[in-house]
């Protein structure tokens, strides 16, 4: 194809055995394909309320209800760990401490915003305000996606337990649609582990060795959330919202953290394989600026002193 495509450039004809000629259309480049723990929950519960509200089958109805109620509560807290490589920025808007410096910086009385404290740059370089929610690209941290379970709990240990053996049914149960079985096979391999009786917790989780992971919170969430107060835990109102808007902010699809929201400190959401959330290279792409000799937002942006010039 890319022969083709290069003899229609130079001559016109693509050279095959037919006299046409051969020219991409589209998108020069391939999406990167990701595979996230996330992305097989969220695969999982779609198609098992596309099949509830299409199937007559009561059984098959009712197994695959109990199973999507099981998912939501086993995989109902993630968690996305990061760490900044050596001699890369490690601040990030997920770190309280980190937002509360950045917050009293921006709001004290004749403070510049641009000047450098201790060395550093007042905003991160892998940070952007976009709007009220904060990006930031984690291409410099090692990062890992996490599902914990506490195993020492009964009822969590019977869920999993009843989990696994409607997995089990659904994937070798050929009256289910392929496309409940995959994401379901998947989920049982994820629950499936070597038990132990020394151990009270178990642990899934998966390298995230994509370089385009972003992440985003609302912009002043330390001003509205808090994670506890007098001992007591509070969660999120309205999770699934704040995870709808912030999943458009990153333009994710289907590849995105957390499959089911459950916020216990603040709203978050993170996207893989989205190279630029931002569109910033179509903002500055030159082919959308006025191709005039008047002064236009492209020469704003080049502007310089003349006289620091001379």
């Amino acid at each position: 194809m890319l022969r083709s495509t290069i003899f229609t450039r130079i001559s016109g004809d693509s050279r095959l055995r037919q006299k046409i000629a051969l020219v991409p259309v589209g998108g020069v480049g391939l999406e990167e394909l990701v595979s996230l723990m996330a992305q097989h929950v969220n695969d999982f519960l779609r198609e098992a309320e596309v099949f509830v509200r299409r199937s007559r089958d009561r059984d098959r109805i009712g197994t695959a209800k109990n199973a999507a109620g099981n998912v939501v509560e086993l995989f109902q807290s993630p968690k996305l760990r990061a760490m900044a490589r050596k001699d890369c920025d490690g601040r990030s808007a997920t770190r309280v401490e980190d937002m509360g410096r950045l917050v009293d910086r921006a709001t004290s009385a004749v403070m510049p915003l641009l000047a450098p404290l201790d060395g550093q740059t007042f905003l991160p370089d892998h940070l952007y305000f976009s709007g009220p929610v904060i990006l930031e690209n984690w291409q410099d941290f090692d990062k890992q996606e996490a599902f914990s379970f506490e195993g020492h709990q009964t009822v969590l240990q019977d869920r999993s337990r009843r989990l696994l053996t409607q997995l089990r049914a659904i994937d070798g149960d050929s009256g289910f649609p392929g496309a409940l079985r995959i994401p379901a096979a998947s989920l049982r391999k994820l629950l499936l582990r070597e038990k132990s009786e020394s151990e009270n917790e178990f642990q899934t989780s998966k390298e995230l060795k994509s370089p385009n992971t972003w992440v985003t919170v609302p912009a002043a969430y330390t001003q509205f959330v808090k994670s506890t107060a007098h001992g007591r835990q509070f969660r999120v109102e309205g999770a699934h919202a704040w995870l709808d808007a912030l999943a458009r902010s990153l333009s994710a699809g289907t590849a995105f953290i957390p499959a089911v929201p459950s916020y216990e400190s603040f709203p978050w959401a993170a996207s893989v394989g989205q190279a630029d959330p931002l569109r910033l290279s179509l903002v500055f792409d030159d082919r959308y600026f006025a191709a005039t000799s008047e002064l236009n937002l492209l020469n704003t942006l080049l502007i310089v002193d003349v006289e620091s010039v001379e």
